[in-house]
Protein backbone atom coordinates (compact mmCIF):
# COMPACT_ATOMS: atom_id res chain seq x y z
CA UNK A 1 0.00 0.00 0.00
CA UNK A 2 0.79 3.45 -0.42
CA UNK A 3 2.30 5.18 2.13
CA UNK A 4 -0.31 8.17 3.14
CA UNK A 5 1.08 10.95 5.26
CA UNK A 6 -0.75 14.17 6.03
CA UNK A 7 -3.63 14.10 5.30
CA UNK A 8 -6.98 16.76 5.56
CA UNK A 9 -9.78 15.73 7.52
CA UNK A 10 -12.28 16.30 4.57
CA UNK A 11 -10.12 13.41 3.03
CA UNK A 12 -9.86 11.30 5.72
CA UNK A 13 -13.36 8.93 5.00
CA UNK A 14 -11.02 7.93 1.56
CA UNK A 15 -8.19 7.26 3.27
CA UNK A 16 -10.42 4.79 5.88
CA UNK A 17 -11.84 2.96 2.94
CA UNK A 18 -8.47 1.74 2.07
CA UNK A 19 -7.39 0.24 4.99
CA UNK A 20 -10.60 -1.54 5.71
CA UNK A 21 -8.85 -4.87 6.09
CA UNK A 22 -6.65 -3.78 8.79
CA UNK A 23 -6.58 -2.97 12.29
CA UNK A 24 -6.64 0.82 12.89
CA UNK A 25 -4.57 2.30 15.63
CA UNK A 26 -5.01 5.88 16.18
CA UNK A 27 -2.18 8.66 19.01
CA UNK A 28 -3.62 12.00 19.75
CA UNK A 29 -1.68 15.13 21.15
CA UNK A 30 0.04 18.21 20.83
CA UNK A 31 3.58 16.85 20.23
CA UNK A 32 5.03 20.16 19.93
CA UNK A 33 8.53 19.29 20.13
CA UNK A 34 9.04 15.99 18.90
CA UNK A 35 11.92 13.44 21.02
CA UNK A 36 13.10 10.32 21.60
CA UNK A 37 10.44 9.48 23.98
CA UNK A 38 7.57 10.29 20.77
CA UNK A 39 9.59 8.27 18.64
CA UNK A 40 9.49 5.33 20.99
CA UNK A 41 5.51 5.53 21.75
CA UNK A 42 5.01 5.78 17.93
CA UNK A 43 6.85 2.62 17.69
CA UNK A 44 5.35 0.71 20.27
CA UNK A 45 1.85 2.46 19.33
CA UNK A 46 2.02 0.67 15.55
CA UNK A 47 2.65 -2.59 17.30
CA UNK A 48 -1.27 -2.64 18.12
CA UNK A 49 -2.14 -2.18 14.68
CA UNK A 50 -1.84 -2.56 10.43
CA UNK A 51 -2.10 1.31 10.43
CA UNK A 52 -1.07 4.50 12.78
CA UNK A 53 -3.06 7.60 12.55
CA UNK A 54 -1.90 10.40 14.68
CA UNK A 55 -3.85 13.33 15.19
CA UNK A 56 -2.70 16.56 16.00
CA UNK A 57 -4.11 19.34 18.31
CA UNK A 58 -4.45 22.73 16.39
CA UNK A 59 -2.48 25.43 17.73
CA UNK A 60 -5.98 27.11 18.92
CA UNK A 61 -6.26 24.16 21.97
CA UNK A 62 -3.07 23.68 22.87
CA UNK A 63 -2.94 24.51 26.85
CA UNK A 64 0.37 24.47 27.65
CA UNK A 65 1.21 27.61 29.03
CA UNK A 66 2.21 30.70 27.53
CA UNK A 67 4.43 30.88 24.17
CA UNK A 68 2.99 27.16 23.55
CA UNK A 69 2.85 25.70 21.29
CA UNK A 70 6.35 26.63 20.31
CA UNK A 71 6.08 24.94 16.62
CA UNK A 72 2.48 25.46 14.56
CA UNK A 73 0.36 22.38 14.06
CA UNK A 74 1.46 21.46 10.40
CA UNK A 75 5.01 21.59 11.56
CA UNK A 76 4.27 19.58 14.25
CA UNK A 77 2.28 17.44 11.52
CA UNK A 78 5.31 17.18 8.97
CA UNK A 79 7.89 16.42 11.87
CA UNK A 80 5.62 13.12 12.65
CA UNK A 81 4.68 12.62 8.99
CA UNK A 82 8.53 12.16 8.50
CA UNK A 83 8.75 8.71 10.84
CA UNK A 84 8.33 5.19 8.93
CA UNK A 85 6.41 4.28 11.97
CA UNK A 86 3.41 6.73 11.40
CA UNK A 87 0.67 5.89 8.42
CA UNK A 88 -1.18 8.82 8.66
CA UNK A 89 -0.96 12.17 10.41
CA UNK A 90 -4.40 14.70 10.44
CA UNK A 91 -4.71 18.18 12.18
CA UNK A 92 -7.42 17.75 13.85
CA UNK A 93 -10.57 20.93 14.03
CA UNK A 94 -11.52 19.77 17.67
CA UNK A 95 -10.26 20.94 20.88
CA UNK A 96 -10.46 16.66 21.75
CA UNK A 97 -9.65 13.84 20.18
CA UNK A 98 -13.62 12.60 20.84
CA UNK A 99 -14.67 13.94 17.07
CA UNK A 100 -11.78 12.71 15.46
CA UNK A 101 -12.94 9.29 17.13
CA UNK A 102 -16.32 9.39 16.15
CA UNK A 103 -14.95 9.66 12.08
CA UNK A 104 -12.14 6.88 12.37
CA UNK A 105 -13.09 4.35 14.70
CA UNK A 106 -10.40 2.89 16.09
CA UNK A 107 -9.85 -0.73 17.17
CA UNK A 108 -6.85 0.96 19.42
CA UNK A 109 -7.22 4.16 21.24
CA UNK A 110 -3.08 4.65 21.96
CA UNK A 111 -1.84 6.59 25.11
CA UNK A 112 1.07 6.58 26.86
CA UNK A 113 1.78 5.69 30.09
CA UNK A 114 1.50 8.83 31.78
CA UNK A 115 -2.34 8.51 30.95
CA UNK A 116 -2.80 4.83 32.68
CA UNK A 117 -4.14 6.53 36.03
CA UNK A 118 -7.84 8.03 34.50
CA UNK A 119 -8.28 10.25 37.42
CA UNK A 120 -5.20 12.54 36.82
CA UNK A 121 -6.81 14.09 33.82
CA UNK A 122 -7.92 17.39 35.77
CA UNK A 123 -10.34 17.76 32.43
CA UNK A 124 -12.51 14.32 32.45
CA UNK A 125 -11.79 14.53 28.76
CA UNK A 126 -9.91 11.21 28.89
CA UNK A 127 -12.95 9.11 30.04
CA UNK A 128 -14.87 10.96 27.37
CA UNK A 129 -12.11 9.20 24.67
CA UNK A 130 -12.20 5.50 26.48
CA UNK A 131 -16.31 5.82 26.33
CA UNK A 132 -16.22 6.89 22.62
CA UNK A 133 -13.55 4.19 21.68
CA UNK A 134 -15.34 1.90 23.68
CA UNK A 135 -19.37 2.78 21.70
CA UNK A 136 -17.41 1.19 18.57
CA UNK A 137 -15.89 -2.04 20.31
CA UNK A 138 -12.67 -0.88 20.04
CA UNK A 139 -10.52 -0.40 23.28
CA UNK A 140 -8.11 2.11 25.46
CA UNK A 141 -4.16 1.34 25.17
CA UNK A 142 -1.21 2.27 26.63
CA UNK A 143 1.97 2.09 26.09
CA UNK A 144 4.84 0.81 28.57
CA UNK A 145 8.32 3.01 27.50
CA UNK A 146 9.84 5.10 29.44
CA UNK A 147 8.09 8.93 30.01
CA UNK A 148 9.52 12.18 28.22
CA UNK A 149 8.31 15.61 28.61
CA UNK A 150 8.34 18.14 25.98
CA UNK A 151 7.44 20.49 28.78
CA UNK A 152 10.22 19.52 30.13
CA UNK A 153 12.59 20.07 27.51
CA UNK A 154 10.96 23.46 26.29
CA UNK A 155 11.39 25.21 29.83
CA UNK A 156 14.90 23.69 30.25
CA UNK A 157 15.51 25.77 26.66
CA UNK A 158 12.99 28.62 27.08
CA UNK A 159 14.24 29.41 30.94
CA UNK A 160 17.20 31.38 29.15
CA UNK A 161 15.10 33.93 27.55
CA UNK A 162 14.03 35.25 31.14
CA UNK A 163 16.02 37.71 32.89
CA UNK A 164 18.89 36.39 34.66
CA UNK A 165 17.34 37.81 38.16
CA UNK A 166 14.32 35.55 37.18
CA UNK A 167 16.98 31.89 36.89
CA UNK A 168 16.81 31.47 40.80
CA UNK A 169 13.08 30.81 40.02
CA UNK A 170 13.31 28.33 37.61
CA UNK A 171 16.49 26.67 38.83
CA UNK A 172 15.36 26.83 42.80
CA UNK A 173 11.91 28.12 43.62
CA UNK A 174 9.86 26.33 40.98
CA UNK A 175 11.27 22.97 41.90
CA UNK A 176 9.40 23.37 45.57
CA UNK A 177 6.18 23.89 44.56
CA UNK A 178 4.07 20.51 44.72
CA UNK A 179 1.35 20.67 42.22
CA UNK A 180 -0.92 18.00 44.55
CA UNK A 181 -1.45 20.71 46.60
CA UNK A 182 -2.36 23.46 43.90
CA UNK A 183 -4.63 21.43 42.72
CA UNK A 184 -5.88 20.22 46.31
CA UNK A 185 -6.19 23.82 47.23
CA UNK A 186 -8.40 24.58 44.09
CA UNK A 187 -10.83 22.06 44.83
CA UNK A 188 -10.94 23.69 48.76
CA UNK A 189 -11.93 27.40 47.26
CA UNK A 190 -14.69 26.26 45.40
CA UNK A 191 -17.21 26.15 48.06
CA UNK A 192 -15.90 29.53 49.61
CA UNK A 193 -19.00 32.52 49.97
CA UNK A 194 -17.01 35.48 47.74
CA UNK A 195 -18.45 39.09 47.16
CA UNK A 196 -17.06 41.20 44.80
CA UNK A 197 -17.77 45.11 44.96
CA UNK A 198 -17.20 48.20 42.78
CA UNK A 199 -17.72 49.71 39.29
CA UNK A 200 -19.22 47.85 36.45
CA UNK A 201 -17.43 49.20 33.11
CA UNK A 202 -18.45 48.31 29.38
CA UNK A 203 -15.06 48.60 27.57
CA UNK A 204 -16.11 49.19 23.84
CA UNK A 205 -13.29 48.76 21.60
CA UNK A 206 -13.53 50.00 18.04
CA UNK A 207 -11.73 49.22 14.90
CA UNK A 208 -11.07 52.50 12.26
CA UNK A 209 -9.14 52.33 9.32
CA UNK A 210 -6.79 55.28 9.02
CA UNK A 211 -7.00 57.75 6.22
CA UNK A 212 -4.35 59.97 6.71
CA UNK A 213 -4.68 63.96 7.38
CA UNK A 214 -7.36 65.95 6.30
CA UNK A 215 -6.78 67.91 2.84
CA UNK A 216 -8.61 70.79 4.23
CA UNK A 217 -6.87 70.67 7.68
CA UNK A 218 -4.06 69.18 10.39
CA UNK A 219 -7.16 67.02 11.63
CA UNK A 220 -5.92 62.94 11.43
CA UNK A 221 -9.44 61.09 9.13
CA UNK A 222 -10.50 57.82 10.19
CA UNK A 223 -12.79 55.78 8.53
CA UNK A 224 -15.16 54.15 11.24
CA UNK A 225 -15.34 50.03 11.05
CA UNK A 226 -17.02 48.04 13.84
CA UNK A 227 -17.18 47.75 17.83
CA UNK A 228 -17.44 45.28 20.45
CA UNK A 229 -18.41 45.31 23.48
CA UNK A 230 -16.21 43.67 26.22
CA UNK A 231 -17.60 43.45 29.91
CA UNK A 232 -14.98 45.13 31.83
CA UNK A 233 -14.60 46.07 36.05
CA UNK A 234 -16.38 44.19 38.32
CA UNK A 235 -18.85 42.48 36.29
CA UNK A 236 -15.61 40.57 34.37
CA UNK A 237 -13.53 39.85 37.97
CA UNK A 238 -16.93 38.38 39.06
CA UNK A 239 -17.20 36.34 35.75
CA UNK A 240 -13.39 35.01 36.64
CA UNK A 241 -14.66 34.52 40.03
CA UNK A 242 -17.53 31.87 39.04
CA UNK A 243 -14.76 29.95 37.49
CA UNK A 244 -12.84 29.22 40.73
CA UNK A 245 -16.24 29.26 43.17
CA UNK A 246 -19.51 28.12 43.27
CA UNK A 247 -21.33 31.50 45.25
CA UNK A 248 -19.89 34.46 43.82
CA UNK A 249 -22.17 37.91 44.56
CA UNK A 250 -21.74 40.93 42.79
CA UNK A 251 -22.95 44.52 43.98
CA UNK A 252 -22.00 47.09 41.39
CA UNK A 253 -23.50 50.81 40.65
CA UNK A 254 -25.17 49.57 37.38
CA UNK A 255 -25.42 46.59 35.52
CA UNK A 256 -27.84 46.66 32.54
CA UNK A 257 -27.73 43.12 30.64
CA UNK A 258 -28.00 39.83 32.29
CA UNK A 259 -25.37 37.71 32.88
CA UNK A 260 -25.66 33.78 32.02
CA UNK A 261 -22.97 33.28 34.67
CA UNK A 262 -23.74 32.15 38.20
CA UNK A 263 -23.37 35.26 39.88
CA UNK A 264 -25.81 36.93 41.93
CA UNK A 265 -25.92 40.04 40.61
CA UNK A 266 -27.12 43.25 43.31
CA UNK A 267 -27.52 46.27 41.19
CA UNK A 268 -27.51 49.48 43.15
CA UNK A 269 -29.35 51.68 40.08
CA UNK A 270 -26.71 54.73 40.82
CA UNK A 271 -24.92 56.38 38.12
CA UNK A 272 -25.57 55.71 34.54
CA UNK A 273 -22.92 53.29 33.54
CA UNK A 274 -19.17 53.60 32.72
CA UNK A 275 -18.25 53.11 29.02
CA UNK A 276 -14.87 53.42 27.95
CA UNK A 277 -13.97 53.41 24.03
CA UNK A 278 -10.34 52.44 22.83
CA UNK A 279 -10.02 53.46 19.02
CA UNK A 280 -8.48 50.75 17.61
CA UNK A 281 -5.79 51.10 14.52
CA UNK A 282 -7.04 48.08 12.44
CA UNK A 283 -4.43 47.74 10.70
CA UNK A 284 -1.85 47.57 13.54
CA UNK A 285 -4.26 46.55 15.96
CA UNK A 286 -2.75 49.45 18.53
CA UNK A 287 -4.65 51.86 20.67
CA UNK A 288 -4.84 54.83 19.17
CA UNK A 289 -6.91 56.88 21.38
CA UNK A 290 -9.65 56.43 24.42
CA UNK A 291 -12.83 58.28 25.15
CA UNK A 292 -15.00 58.46 28.77
CA UNK A 293 -18.46 58.54 28.82
CA UNK A 294 -19.94 62.18 30.01
CA UNK A 295 -21.05 60.59 33.39
CA UNK A 296 -18.53 58.32 34.43
CA UNK A 297 -18.59 59.58 38.07
CA UNK A 298 -20.92 58.06 40.53
CA UNK A 299 -23.31 59.85 43.03
CA UNK A 300 -24.22 57.68 45.94
CA UNK A 301 -27.91 58.74 47.09
CA UNK A 302 -29.34 57.25 50.79
CA UNK A 303 -31.52 54.31 49.41
CA UNK A 304 -28.97 53.14 47.37
CA UNK A 305 -26.42 53.35 50.95
CA UNK A 306 -28.88 51.55 52.84
CA UNK A 307 -29.26 49.40 49.73
CA UNK A 308 -25.64 48.08 50.22
CA UNK A 309 -25.77 48.11 54.06
CA UNK A 310 -28.69 45.78 53.89
CA UNK A 311 -27.17 43.35 51.38
CA UNK A 312 -23.60 43.41 53.40
CA UNK A 313 -25.31 42.68 56.71
CA UNK A 314 -27.66 40.03 55.55
CA UNK A 315 -24.99 37.61 54.69
CA UNK A 316 -21.33 36.68 56.14
CA UNK A 317 -19.02 36.41 52.77
CA UNK A 318 -15.68 34.40 53.16
CA UNK A 319 -13.68 36.78 51.19
CA UNK A 320 -14.95 40.55 50.14
CA UNK A 321 -13.14 41.85 46.69
CA UNK A 322 -12.92 45.60 46.43
CA UNK A 323 -11.80 46.70 42.94
CA UNK A 324 -11.57 50.36 43.62
CA UNK A 325 -11.41 51.76 39.85
CA UNK A 326 -11.58 55.33 41.14
CA UNK A 327 -14.82 57.07 39.59
CA UNK A 328 -16.98 57.66 43.08
CA UNK A 329 -18.43 54.20 44.14
CA UNK A 330 -15.77 53.66 47.68
CA UNK A 331 -16.99 56.67 49.69
CA UNK A 332 -15.44 57.57 53.04
CA UNK A 333 -18.76 56.05 54.64
CA UNK A 334 -18.69 53.28 52.22
CA UNK A 335 -14.69 52.00 52.93
CA UNK A 336 -15.75 52.97 56.68
CA UNK A 337 -19.11 50.01 56.07
CA UNK A 338 -17.11 47.84 54.19
CA UNK A 339 -14.23 47.59 56.60
CA UNK A 340 -16.19 46.86 59.97
CA UNK A 341 -16.43 43.46 58.06
CA UNK A 342 -15.09 40.66 59.59
CA UNK A 343 -14.75 38.72 56.45
CA UNK A 344 -11.04 38.69 54.56
CA UNK A 345 -10.68 41.84 52.50
CA UNK A 346 -8.90 42.31 49.29
CA UNK A 347 -8.11 45.63 47.60
CA UNK A 348 -7.11 46.53 44.74
CA UNK A 349 -7.09 50.49 43.92
CA UNK A 350 -6.90 51.75 40.11
CA UNK A 351 -4.88 54.18 39.13
CA UNK A 352 -5.93 55.31 35.28
CA UNK A 353 -6.53 58.60 33.25
CA UNK A 354 -9.93 59.50 34.95
CA UNK A 355 -8.72 60.03 38.35
CA UNK A 356 -4.51 60.00 38.26
CA UNK A 357 -3.32 62.27 41.43
CA UNK A 358 -5.90 61.35 44.37
CA UNK A 359 -7.26 58.02 43.56
CA UNK A 360 -4.49 55.60 46.12
CA UNK A 361 -4.86 53.00 48.35
CA UNK A 362 -3.90 55.08 51.68
CA UNK A 363 -7.88 55.88 51.84
CA UNK A 364 -8.47 52.34 52.71
CA UNK A 365 -7.47 51.75 56.57
CA UNK A 366 -7.39 48.54 55.88
CA UNK A 367 -6.86 44.77 54.07
CA UNK A 368 -6.17 41.46 54.30
CA UNK A 369 -4.82 41.44 50.25
CA UNK A 370 -3.73 44.18 49.00
CA UNK A 371 -2.54 44.73 44.93
CA UNK A 372 -0.95 47.35 43.49
CA UNK A 373 1.14 48.13 40.23
CA UNK A 374 4.87 49.45 40.81
CA UNK A 375 3.90 52.62 39.62
CA UNK A 376 1.05 53.32 41.76
CA UNK A 377 3.42 52.47 44.67
CA UNK A 378 5.67 55.37 43.52
CA UNK A 379 2.67 57.65 43.34
CA UNK A 380 1.35 56.55 46.22
CA UNK A 381 4.46 56.92 48.57
CA UNK A 382 5.08 60.10 46.05
CA UNK A 383 8.99 58.34 45.79
CA UNK A 384 9.86 57.03 42.16
CA UNK A 385 13.94 56.58 43.65
CA UNK A 386 13.55 54.31 46.49
CA UNK A 387 13.88 50.89 46.52
CA UNK A 388 10.41 48.84 46.73
CA UNK A 389 10.93 47.44 50.24
CA UNK A 390 11.27 50.79 51.45
CA UNK A 391 7.96 51.90 49.42
CA UNK A 392 6.37 49.35 51.21
CA UNK A 393 7.04 50.38 54.53
CA UNK A 394 6.01 53.98 53.65
CA UNK A 395 2.70 52.76 52.14
CA UNK A 396 2.18 50.52 55.34
CA UNK A 397 2.39 53.32 58.08
CA UNK A 398 -0.04 54.22 59.82
CA UNK A 399 -2.09 51.63 57.99
CA UNK A 400 -3.01 48.10 58.56
CA UNK A 401 -2.02 45.82 55.01
CA UNK A 402 -1.61 42.57 56.22
CA UNK A 403 0.31 40.86 52.67
CA UNK A 404 1.03 43.34 49.67
CA UNK A 405 1.30 42.06 46.48
CA UNK A 406 3.19 44.47 43.81
CA UNK A 407 2.87 43.43 39.80
CA UNK A 408 5.51 44.56 37.79
CA UNK A 409 4.20 43.95 34.21
CA UNK A 410 6.91 41.96 32.45
CA UNK A 411 9.17 42.10 35.14
CA UNK A 412 6.66 39.78 37.23
CA UNK A 413 5.37 40.20 40.60
CA UNK A 414 6.61 40.32 43.99
CA UNK A 415 4.89 39.22 47.55
CA UNK A 416 5.77 41.26 50.65
CA UNK A 417 4.69 39.43 53.66
CA UNK A 418 6.23 40.98 57.28
CA UNK A 419 9.84 40.77 56.34
CA UNK A 420 9.15 37.89 53.49
CA UNK A 421 9.52 38.53 49.73
CA UNK A 422 8.23 36.04 47.35
CA UNK A 423 9.14 37.13 43.43
CA UNK A 424 7.82 35.21 40.65
CA UNK A 425 8.48 36.13 37.12
CA UNK A 426 6.37 36.83 34.75
CA UNK A 427 5.12 34.42 31.93
CA UNK A 428 4.01 36.08 28.93
CA UNK A 429 6.40 37.51 26.13
CA UNK A 430 3.49 37.90 23.34
CA UNK A 431 0.82 40.34 24.81
CA UNK A 432 -2.39 41.17 22.93
CA UNK A 433 -3.77 43.65 25.35
CA UNK A 434 -3.04 44.25 29.18
CA UNK A 435 -6.48 45.53 29.91
CA UNK A 436 -7.86 43.03 32.22
CA UNK A 437 -4.75 41.31 33.29
CA UNK A 438 -3.89 42.73 36.65
CA UNK A 439 -7.57 41.77 37.33
CA UNK A 440 -7.81 38.54 36.60
CA UNK A 441 -4.01 37.78 38.54
CA UNK A 442 -6.13 38.84 41.68
CA UNK A 443 -9.11 37.04 41.47
CA UNK A 444 -7.00 34.11 40.63
CA UNK A 445 -5.43 34.60 43.62
CA UNK A 446 -7.64 35.98 46.39
CA UNK A 447 -8.95 32.16 47.56
CA UNK A 448 -5.70 30.59 47.70
CA UNK A 449 -4.63 33.85 50.27
CA UNK A 450 -7.78 33.01 52.24
CA UNK A 451 -7.53 29.24 52.18
CA UNK A 452 -3.38 29.41 53.25
CA UNK A 453 -2.54 25.93 52.37
CA UNK A 454 -0.31 27.10 49.92
CA UNK A 455 2.79 29.38 50.16
CA UNK A 456 3.40 32.52 48.50
CA UNK A 457 5.88 31.35 45.44
CA UNK A 458 3.04 28.53 44.68
CA UNK A 459 0.22 31.44 45.16
CA UNK A 460 2.82 33.89 42.94
CA UNK A 461 2.78 30.94 39.79
CA UNK A 462 -0.91 30.84 40.02
CA UNK A 463 -1.39 34.41 39.67
CA UNK A 464 1.48 35.52 36.77
CA UNK A 465 -0.04 32.06 34.70
CA UNK A 466 -3.53 33.85 35.08
CA UNK A 467 -2.73 36.57 34.16
CA UNK A 468 -0.42 35.49 31.30
CA UNK A 469 -3.87 33.69 30.06
CA UNK A 470 -5.62 36.89 30.03
CA UNK A 471 -2.73 38.59 28.26
CA UNK A 472 -3.55 36.56 24.92
CA UNK A 473 -7.03 38.06 23.76
CA UNK A 474 -8.93 41.54 24.29
CA UNK A 475 -9.64 43.17 27.25
CA UNK A 476 -11.78 41.01 29.29
CA UNK A 477 -12.89 38.67 26.14
CA UNK A 478 -12.64 35.67 28.08
CA UNK A 479 -12.83 34.56 31.66
CA UNK A 480 -10.43 31.86 33.28
CA UNK A 481 -10.32 28.12 32.51
CA UNK A 482 -9.19 26.49 35.61
CA UNK A 483 -8.40 23.08 34.01
CA UNK A 484 -6.37 25.32 31.34
CA UNK A 485 -4.41 27.13 33.72
CA UNK A 486 -3.72 24.47 36.43
CA UNK A 487 -2.78 22.15 33.20
CA UNK A 488 -0.71 25.48 32.25
CA UNK A 489 0.67 25.30 35.93
CA UNK A 490 1.52 21.53 35.44
CA UNK A 491 3.29 22.03 32.57
CA UNK A 492 5.59 25.05 34.15
CA UNK A 493 6.73 22.69 36.69
CA UNK A 494 7.98 19.81 34.41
Amino acid sequence: MKTIKITKLDALTEVLQKTSNGTLGLCHGVFDLLHIGHIKYFQEAKSFCDFLIVSITPDQYVNKGPERPVFTDFLRAEAIAALDCVDCVVINEWPTAIELINIVKPNFYIKGPDYKNLHDDITGKIFDEKKSVELFDGKLVFTSGDQYSSSSLLNEINKKNYPKESLSWWDNDRKKINIKKIRKSFEEITKLNVCVIGENISDVYSNYRPLGRSSKGASLVFEKGSSKIYDGGVLAVAKNLSALHHKVTLITDNIRKNTNYQIDVKDLGIGSGIVKERIIDNHTSEKVIEFYNDNFKIKWNKNSKDSLSKILNKEIYDIILCFDFGHGFFTEEIINTIESLDSYLVLNVQTNAGNRGYNYPTKWNRADLLSITAEELSLTVQDDSELLDTKIEKLKKNKSYDKIVVTRGSSGSIFFSGKEQVSTPAFASRVKDRVGAGDTFLASIAGHMFNSTLDLNAIGLIGNMAGAQSLGHDANKEILDKNNLIKSIEHILK
